[in-house]
């Protein structure tokens, strides 16, 4: 409803009313025989049909960096799927910053998971690189001493 006394502005040369205004025609039927409709005027803060089609894009979903991260680190890789799978349904919600926020929850806990997981990989391998070279030093050695 507008405020009394106020107009809704017209743009000039055209019959349509600004974008701060909507118009809806609305289907009245009086007596199942009469069809009409009626002039509905809205303020634009209401949310139309049109601004719903009006799409954002899905922000990335980082689904396959997620599932790989599970070999990664498990518990990072666990919450960058959790994460991964909300955003396409608050997307098609209209929670867009939600998503999106997901969307990020997705990447950042793949990145951790990936870089935490080569870490580890690391630390072992340099682990076992050092105990197999300890242990030929010791086999060498033995073998001399029974000589």
């Amino acid at each position: 409803m507008l405020p009394k006394g106020k107009l809704p502005k017209r743009d000039k040369g055209h019959d349509n009313i600004v974008p701060e205004y909507r118009c809806l025609k609305v289907p009245v039927s009086i007596d199942h025989t009469v069809n009409t409709s009626i002039l509905v005027v809205t303020n634009s803060s209401i949310p139309s049909v049109s601004d719903h089609t009006k799409m954002k894009e899905m922000p990335r979903q980082h689904f396959a960096w997620a599932l790989a991260s599970l070999f990664c680190f498990l518990p990072f890789g666990v919450a960058a799927v959790i994460n991964s799978r909300k955003v396409r349904p608050l997307f098609q919600e209209g929670k867009y910053e939600l998503s999106s926020a997901a969307s990020r929850r997705a990447k950042v806990y793949s990145v951790l998971s990936t870089v935490i997981g080569l870490l580890v990989a690391t630390i072992i391998a340099s682990l076992l690189l050092i105990d197999c070279r300890f242990y030929e030093d010791n086999t060498t050695i033995v073998e001399l001493h029974n000589t």
